[in-house]
């Protein structure tokens, strides 16, 4: 079974890949058809958008975590 902090881990990780992705989105937005692109630039800032709300849970997670050890 795994941890809240084990869950947090993966979150991170999901996190990491979202930004990554979303990097490689806007550094080729130049090349894609004119047409393309806004949906290109939504596309990595929803990406953006999860990562930032996947770390926030992870953060939250560890915090649950901190909070059963003290007890």
């Amino acid at each position: 079974m795994k941890t809240l902090s084990d869950v947090a881990a993966n979150y991170d990780e999901q996190a990491k890949a979202n930004e990554d992705m979303a990097e490689e989105i806007l550094d080729r937005i130049d090349t894609a058809p004119a047409e393309l692109r806004q949906n290109q630039r939504w596309h990595a800032g929803w990406l953006m958008a999860e990562a930032a709300r996947l770390r926030t849970r992870a953060a939250e997670l560890r915090g649950l975590q901190s909070r059963r050890s003290l007890n």
